[in-house]
């Protein structure tokens, strides 16, 4: 499931991987490069964890797409259609 993807209006691509179900992996991330935490795709765990990334991506100018906690969150919740799914938001953003 797809939370963000790199477009004009997002420098992040967020999604559910299937390798860790309970996390949300931020592939690509320039600042897990930056950081030298070995890998460019870190897996964040739980709404907290994710939302402290996306601020640390808001503060080094990255667009972080609104609505994208709030689809976090909402997962996080049980919330099944709470991603982009097929690219385009759900019904019920």
């Amino acid at each position: 499931m797809s939370f963000a993807r790199f477009s004009a209006t997002s420098d992040v691509y967020v999604y559910q991987p299937v390798s860790d179900p309970t996390g949300i992996e931020c592939c690509g991330c320039h600042l897990a490069m930056i950081d030298g935490g070995g890998s460019t795709c870190p897996v964040l765990h739980g709404v907290e964890e994710v939302a402290r990334h996306m601020w640390l991506h808001e503060q080094a100018s990255d667009l972080v797409p609104a609505g994208l906690l709030d689809r976090v969150e909402r997962h996080y919740a049980g919330d099944e259609d709470a991603g982009f799914g097929d690219g385009r938001p759900s019904a019920s953003t």
